[in-house]
């Protein structure tokens, strides 16, 4: 009897404690109001498009509508800001590029893209080190991926002429 007591205390403590805990939802923090005003003044930039001297985009590098379905809402998310973060990395705005870009990893973090980026973000700063470390986990997302194989040895040797 003793032990049942005990318990059926020990139930409504855990009870007690569960129901009075709060719980905390993370929101991801707006963007700076000068990043998004710049964005949708530029024009729509399909995700992960690197503009080709013949077409003005690289039908290979294009993520396929068919793929995008696949993807859950967090990865779809995460593919817009890389979106933005790329526009602003070619407005010569690397520092909110890369608060894009963290905000993107925080919501996809198996997303190379966003690590290759953020690589690019910080070269363009001049920050090598930090370069060399978000190349390096690109390299581990996007290694078996062939579209991205070259770019990832562009971005090697442009860290390393750095």
């Amino acid at each position: 009897m003793r032990r049942l007591l005990n318990w059926i205390v020990l139930g409504m403590v855990l009870l007690l404690w569960v129901g009075c805990t709060q719980m905390v939802i993370w929101q991801p923090t707006p963007a700076p109001a000068e990043s998004v005003a710049d964005v949708k003044a530029s024009q729509p930039i399909e995700p992960d498009t690197i503009p080709s001297h013949k077409t003005g985009t690289s039908r290979e590098d294009r993520t396929p509508a068919e793929e995008k379905s696949k993807l859950n809402p967090q990865a779809l998310a995460s593919l817009e800001l890389i979106n933005q973060a790329r526009a602003l990395i070619e407005k010569n705005r690397p520092d909110t590029a890369i608060r894009v870009l963290e905000r993107s990893v925080n919501l996809h973090p198996q997303n190379g893209r966003a690590y290759y980026y953020l690589a690019e973000a910080w070269l363009k700063k001049g920050n090598v080190p930090q370069a060399k470390e978000f190349h390096r986990l690109a390299d581990i997302y996007l290694r078996n991926d062939r579209q991205w194989s070259l770019r990832l040895k562009i971005q090697e040797q442009k860290i390393t002429n750095f």
